[in-house]
């Protein structure tokens, strides 16, 4: 047997992997993972096996369709009132992932620190190690996960590459300001730190709050590489189609490292994907459709011991279960899904700083009767189904 060594050593199998297995062996409903469980729009559907009749089934340009590096370009203007070029300026992706990873690599260097905000999604550090980098955590304040600007600036040194900030933020539903962000420009506008902003559930703002970009601050222009999900704009995730936006000088760097890891993205989804874009309403509605969906899954678990935590974007919401259960989150979330029939993902497998303080987290892009399934199920907690042994 040969021998090698892993550049991964200390990397388990993801949380979701492993929670969505235990919900497939116990029958459970899973509101663990990221993905919708309601069907997509038909019309995107018709609109891919249209362009794939239409004979684009071959090889995309490289950084993507023109007519939807357009439409990016003619939507960001109108949401942030930054032009971005199409030509120069805008790359479409194989998902949003790899985009992330793909920003990492053209940057990072051996040695060089990436500090990102934590919790937070579990590819960050990773991707950073798979390059040599050193992922630098930040804790977010606890318990409303907002920035702390001071926590940043004791963070940042003369190794110092990059800073991913993650709006609205995944796994907790915090969002930044734009007093925010103009203090970030403040931290680094004398230093060379590139601002990666994961931006995947930007269309996805509760109770009539604003997304904040770094896209939409001209002084954080020159530096600032955003990365972006059709998969979750459209309720396409299996499709793997993203984007990226950035300065032409990064750009033009971005490029070189993604035409030798990808090259492409699916032809026929891009031509689909810019058509139905016509029509903004395909994604801004989503708002308002997830947050009665947020809203739905609350009321539904109103007479539970789960408490929700205020979220104000993204497709999650922490509860807490701390008046019911003393175990730590991941042996929580495992008796739950056993015992109850209901998936999460325990927020500590997304931190290094928080520990356990009895926070689970559910995905409520589910369809109605899901939720209501689920609620039902959880509001047995204390009823018949007793709560689990302390160890």
């Amino acid at each position: 047997m040969i021998s090698f060594q892993s550049k991964f050593p200390d990397t388990p199998t993801s949380i979701f992997t492993e929670m969505s297995q235990l919900a497939i062996q116990h029958k459970a409903i899973n509101l663990g993972q990221g993905f919708a469980d309601y069907p997509m729009d038909p019309l995107l559907i018709k609109g891919v096996t249209k362009a794939m009749e239409e004979g684009y089934n071959q090889y995309a340009p490289s950084s993507g369709y023109m007519i939807l590096r357009e439409r990016l370009s003619e939507k960001t203007l109108k949401e942030h009132g930054q032009f971005f070029d199409p030509e120069t300026e805008i790359t479409i992706t194989p998902g949003a992932t790899i985009a992330l990873f793909t920003v990492i690599a053209t940057f990072i260097r051996p040695g060089e620190e990436v500090l990102y905000f934590d919790p937070a999604y579990d590819s960050y550090r990773p991707s950073v190690t798979a390059v040599g980098g050193i992922p630098v955590s930040v804790p977010l304040n606890f318990p409303d996960f907002s920035l702390d600007m001071q926590r940043l600036q004791s963070k940042i040194s003369s190794k110092t590459r990059m800073i991913i900030l993650n709006t609205p933020h995944n796994p907790t539903g915090s969002t930044v300001t734009r007093e925010q962000l103009l203090a970030l420009y403040e931290l680094i506008k004398d230093t060379d730190i590139i601002l990666m902003c994961d931006e995947v559930y930007e269309h996805v703002i509760f109770d009539h709050q604003q997304h904040h970009s770094p896209l939409g601050q001209p002084l954080l222009r020159d530096r600032t590489v955003s990365v972006h999900s059709f998969g979750k704009m459209f309720n396409c995730t299996g499709w793997k189609t993203g984007y990226i936006i950035a300065d032409k000088a990064l750009t033009t760097e971005i490029r070189k490292v993604h035409q030798n890891n990808a090259f492409s993205t699916f032809s026929a989804v891009q031509i689909a994907i810019a058509n139905y874009m016509e029509d903004p309403d395909t994604y801004e509605r989503l708002s308002g459709f997830l947050q009665n969906k947020r809203n739905l899954l609350e009321d539904a678990l109103k007479d539970s011991p789960l408490k929700p935590l205020p979220v104000k974007g993204s497709y999650f919401q922490l509860y807490s279960y701390a008046g019911f259960s003393h175990l730590p989150e991941k042996d929580f979330a495992v008796w739950l899904n056993k015992e109850a029939g209901v998936t999460s993902i325990p927020l500590s497998a997304l931190t290094e700083n928080f520990g356990d303080h009895q926070l689970i987290r559910f995905c409520f892009a589910k369809k109605d009767e899901t939720l209501l399934k689920a609620g039902a199920r959880l509001r047995e907690l204390g009823r018949s189904i007793a709560p689990p042994p302390a160890h």
